[in-house]
């Protein structure tokens, strides 16, 4: 019974964004970005590294500048894990069949997950803020009842948690949608982990870097610094600071 209240609400929420969203004139087929940006958080380090470099907001280089480091940033993510609508694992680990499939998987994460989640998996969703506890953010790089803080979960763990939802939070059960999909969405969600992980770095490497930082193979060893750093943190099971 507390289930069943608990999905009514979560419903009723809903419910309320959308009619909200409708209200104010919003397109829902609109509402969720079909490209991926950059964190509130990584444009706002980006924006103050660029202040510093041309001498304050104000000064005329600033907003192209801006423009460029996040285009920079952007690019590299790119290169690494593909587009929203066509993403990829980075070097080459997407498998023959994988395209297809993460095509697929990009598809369903669109249809039932990012008005909730994000389109990069932020939690910031058009529906977002109508719900209570806010849907999770990826990027903190661990899951309710998944791996131990500092390793990222296993497939089979985000599978799990995306079958059975969290009855405490905002998150219905996806059952209905089959194994396969599960797995696919799974693997989705934690392509969308690493990229936004990666992304802290990649902003890193071009505040001290600057302009021209991410070129030729600089994305990639940043990424396998990134997961060399994951590995050891899975093993000693220690967090990896930001």
């Amino acid at each position: 019974m507390q289930t069943l209240f608990q999905s009514l609400s979560i419903v009723r929420s809903l419910l309320f964004g959308l009619l909200l969203l409708g209200g104010s004139g919003c397109d829902l087929s609109q509402a969720v970005p079909s490209d991926w940006v950059l964190s509130k958080t990584s444009q706002e380090r980006l924006r103050e590294r660029t202040a510093e470099m041309v001498g304050g907001e104000e000064a005329a280089a600033f907003r192209g500048q801006f423009e460029v480091a996040k285009a920079e940033v952007l690019t590299a993510l790119e290169t690494l894990f593909g587009t929203a609508q066509a993403p990829h694992w980075p070097m080459g680990r997407s498998g023959d069949e994988a395209p297809t499939l993460l095509v697929e998987a990009a598809a369903v994460y669109q249809a039932e997950c990012t008005h909730c989640h994000g389109a990069e998996g932020f939690g910031n969703g058009p529906s977002s803020p109508f719900l209570e506890p806010a849907p999770w953010n990826f990027s903190i790089g661990v899951f309710p009842r998944t791996a131990p803080q500092g390793g990222l979960p296993k497939p089979k763990d985000i599978k799990d948690l995306l079958a059975y939802g969290i009855d405490e939070a905002s998150m219905p059960p996806f059952e209905r949608l089959g194994e396969e999909t599960l797995i696919a969405l799974s693997g989705h969600v934690l392509l969308l982990t690493r990229r936004a992980q990666v992304e802290w770095a990649l902003v890193d490497a071009w505040i001290k870097a600057g302009p021209n930082s991410l070129q030729g193979d600089k994305p990639l060893e940043i990424y396998q610094a990134w997961e060399s750093e994951m590995a050891n943190a899975s093993k000693n099971n220690t967090p990896v600071q930001d």
